[in-house]
């Protein structure tokens, strides 16, 4: 859901893996507008998560995918990864 930073709306944020001694920004070649979801859960589309909602969640890396409970963060059928495969906590 659009959130304001600094007093400026924002319809995005940057999330990145970080290991000991790398980050890797999160990416995808997906187009802007793709509905992001997690792996075999179903989404009605009505629902947007509020930013202090989605701080809560935890994300992890394995270094070439994106992951939530074990559940694959997905884009339709594009990618979702982390730059340089970095492995780790993703924020």
């Amino acid at each position: 859901k659009k959130s304001k930073r600094r007093g400026i709306e924002s319809n995005c944020m940057i999330l990145a893996a970080k290991d000991n001694n790398n980050l890797g920004i999160i990416l995808t070649d997906a187009p802007e507008g793709t509905t992001i979801n997690f792996e075999s859960v179903e989404y009605d589309n009505t629902n947007e998560i509020k930013i202090k909602e989605f701080a809560k969640v935890k994300f992890n890396s394995n270094g070439n995918e994106v992951f939530c409970n074990n559940k694959k963060l997905t884009a339709e059928n594009f990618k979702i990864f982390p730059d340089k495969k970095v492995q780790g906590e993703v924020g």
